[in-house]
């Protein structure tokens, strides 16, 4: 049996991770970020997840995050409904249905958002989703908004979470509100998580 952490030691232990995490992420060289995204990418289309899926949810890459733009326009290729974060008050944030990315536009934090009035997702079948790191057992560390808990905890789906392998932890502690992910993708596969369960 782990260790129990309250939900205070939790929310600290993540701060101080995110804080070395960024410095890894800072000292990540561009060619090799965008080498590992262009495998990461291909984990998901070579995906029977994706392949299933009519609707996809995913967010939209920056700086060194693994491209995703890439995996949008192939989606709409594909003829799938593809849908991107708009974020509102926190930690609200809705999926809206976009038909190009051209349509997208700077939002609140810099990061490109569909423009309002857009329909939005009452489902998903399948969510790509960020992080600064992510577990084997599928424990995500995000920016500490808590968007994407909110938003996956009132639209279960299928859940991949695109990490570079040099970003991966072995362990992230979960709390409460924080909802794991199904597979991570860092350019091995798609590759399902072990909650040992």
């Amino acid at each position: 049996m782990g260790t129990q952490w309250t939900e205070e030691e939790i929310s600290l232990r993540k701060k101080a991770l995110r804080a070395g995490m960024r410095l890894k992420w800072e000292a990540l060289a561009d060619g090799a970020a965008e080498a590992s995204g262009e495998r990461i990418t291909r984990d998901v289309l070579d995906s029977a997840w994706y392949r299933e899926a009519k609707s996809v949810f995913i967010y939209v890459s920056v700086g060194k995050e693994p491209d995703t733009r890439s995996l949008i326009r192939a989606a709409l290729r594909d003829g799938k409904e593809v849908y991107v974060p708009r974020c509102g008050k926190k930690p609200v944030m809705d999926a809206v249905r976009i038909l190009s990315p051209d349509s997208l536009r700077p939002g609140p934090f810099g990061i490109p958002e569909p423009a309002a009035g857009g329909p939005c997702a009452q489902r998903v079948d399948l969510a790509v989703v960020p992080c600064l790191s992510v577990s084997p057992k599928g424990s995500r560390l995000g920016h500490g908004g808590g968007y994407y808990d909110a938003f996956l905890s009132a639209h279960p789906c299928r859940t991949v979470c695109l990490c570079h392998k040099a970003l991966m932890s072995p362990d992230i502690p979960a709390g409460s509100l924080d909802v794991p992910v199904d597979a991570v993708a860092y350019g091995e596969g798609l590759i399902p998580c072990d909650r040992g369960c």
